[in-house]
């Protein structure tokens, strides 16, 4: 070579350098292991050792997909059934089912709860979801035990009432349990049909409107001095504020008085409770309880054809004055509670007609008042249906 450059050998550096490569790419190899494959390991390792729920239940939290899920799932079945199945504990089946939803134990453990802390809604869930279950014929007989207990509650409330046991009326409700006993029948539908047949203080005739105002009896203002005469002025209007919609919620409110009736006398969900309201299409099967409510919603009548009214005044907070406000239109409701034993085709029915009473208070304008009017004849005539047949 000449002079004219630089030439330099470099195979020794090269040679020199490659093994340490070699060395810094299996160290972090190492490291990706460790994190990629030991790290799970060695973890999974340490909670397998453990009988902690929470603590094998963190696996999935950190390896959702995991290579040992199948392994830890298995594990924590095992433990959580035992803690079931060692205590039944309320504490240790909720763990069960929280740990293990699918687990290959969940009919086991639901048998033990409902053993342990039995209820219907158990019962009746038990027989849905695993009807040839060897367990099955210990549930049913758990079934017949809790209607027995609510027989018996029935009766010793008719013996608390003074209620002749040998009425008719006690009879045929006494016939329609047993039927739903035998036949594991638990759902009542309340079925309403309404009838509104009102009339506004205008739409009577002069003839009757006169006889209205010559046999009122009039009150009197704090001073002494007899409210004005009803005229077409101050009588408020009834229908408009009387509508269908108001009706349905009254209707709800019935459905609702109807349900505490009986968890008045029976464990609270024994029985089921379906609402129908006026307005709904309902194709009646003949093994399904029904219990149909009718109902007319007409004025409130006195002296034989003339119409009630009812003086509309507001107190004072301050000065305890009343202040007349108008007259409102009675109201009153004819009702018929009826029902069929699918079992023997007996009929139960009872005809009254509902009463406000004589005075409301404590309410906030005059929709509201309608509605509390309506509301207490719905609800005498509830608790009157319900003492005939031993609920109350």
């Amino acid at each position: 070579m000449t002079n004219s450059g630089h030439w330099y050998d470099d195979t020794s550096k090269q040679q020199t350098i490659k093994p340490k490569h070699y060395v810094y790419g299996f160290i972090i190899l190492l490291i990706l292991s460790y994190f990629f494959y030991f790290k799970e390991l060695f973890y999974y390792n340490r909670i397998m050792k453990s009988d902690n729920l929470i603590e094998l239940n963190s696996y999935f939290d950190r390896y959702p997909d995991g290579r040992y899920v199948n392994e830890v799932k298995t594990k924590l079945e095992e433990v959580s059934f035992g803690q079931v199945t060692k205590d039944s504990s309320a504490l240790a089946i909720e763990a069960y089912y929280k740990y293990c939803p699918k687990g290959k134990h969940l009919e086991n453990v639901e048998f033990i709860e409902l053993y342990k802390f039995p209820t219907i809604a158990k019962v009746r869930g038990f027989q849905e979801t695993y009807p040839t279950s060897k367990f099955i014929n210990q549930v049913n007989k758990k079934e017949l035990e809790m209607w027995e207990f609510e027989l018996a509650v029935f009766e010793q409330n008719v013996i608390n009432k003074q209620l002749n046991p040998n009425s008719k009326n006690v009879r045929l409700f006494r016939a329609l349990l047993s039927y739903m006993k035998k036949s594991r029948n638990y759902k009542f539908t309340i079925v309403f049909k309404r009838n509104l047949n009102l009339k506004d203080f205008s739409d009577y005739s002069p003839v009757v409107l006169n006889e209205v105002i010559n046999s009122f009896t009039y009150g009197e203002d704090n001073f002494g001095m007899p409210y004005p005469k009803p005229s077409r002025s101050n009588v408020f209007d009834l229908k408009s504020n009387f509508s269908d919609e108001k009706v349905e919620d009254l209707e709800a409110d019935v459905f609702n008085q109807v349900k505490r009736s009986f968890e008045e006398i029976f464990t609270a969900d024994f029985f089921e409770f379906e609402y129908a309201s006026s307005n709904r299409s309902l194709i009646k099967t003949g093994k399904e309880i029904y219990i149909d409510i009718d109902y007319q919603i007409t004025n409130e009548i006195h002296h034989g054809n003339l119409p009630s009214l009812w003086t509309y005044t507001t107190q004072s907070s301050r000065t305890y004055t009343n202040t007349f406000n108008g007259y409102i239109m009675g109201l009153e409701a004819d009702f018929s509670f009826k029902f069929i034993n699918p079992g023997t085709n007996e009929l139960f029915i009872f005809n009254e007609k509902g009463s406000p009473g004589d005075n409301i208070s404590g309410f906030n304008g005059l929709n509201q008042g309608y509605s509390i009017m309506i509301g207490n004849t719905f609800a005498d005539f509830i608790s009157k249906v319900s003492n005939h047949i031993g609920l109350f």
